[in-house]
């Protein structure tokens, strides 16, 4: 079930195909021609614009920090080695804190960086705040 957070995502999707500056979709779990469940997406959305392929995992919290558990360092993992392919393509995680009703833009490289270091969690302050419309054009 799609929660606030995830739907203006996918309208801002919309808009951007519609506008005609890009094209984006939310990654979907694998399953069987059935509908079994095989395993998850390798990260939430990918999004191309004029200026390159965008590839993020969205996250909401209602804490002060974000404690990301295994799922999520394998999904940092695949972006890292997304956006390692190609200088165009820009990977990272879009953080709503709940708290601060912002979003918050986390460079991939800052998560690997920051988990490499033993941290378990993610601030506020690691992040760039960001208006969800400014984001990818």
């Amino acid at each position: 079930m799609k929660n606030d957070f995830e739907n203006k995502i996918d309208l801002y999707l919309k808009s951007v195909k519609s506008s005609g500056k890009g094209i984006g979709f939310k990654n979907n779990p694998s399953r069987t021609h059935d509908g079994l469940y095989l395993a998850g997406e390798p990260f939430d959305y990918t999004v191309f614009t004029h200026k390159g392929c965008f590839c993020f995992d969205a996250k909401m919290t209602e804490k002060e920090s974000w404690p990301f558990l295994r799922k999520d360092i394998k999904q940092g993992t695949n972006l890292y080695k997304i956006e390692s392919l190609n200088d165009n393509n820009t990977c990272f995680f879009l953080i709503y804190f709940t708290k601060y009703r912002n979003y918050y833009y986390l460079p991939i490289k800052t998560f690997i960086k920051i988990y490499d270091s033993g941290r378990k969690n993610i601030k506020v302050q690691d992040c760039l705040s960001v208006k969800l419309e400014e984001l990818l054009l």
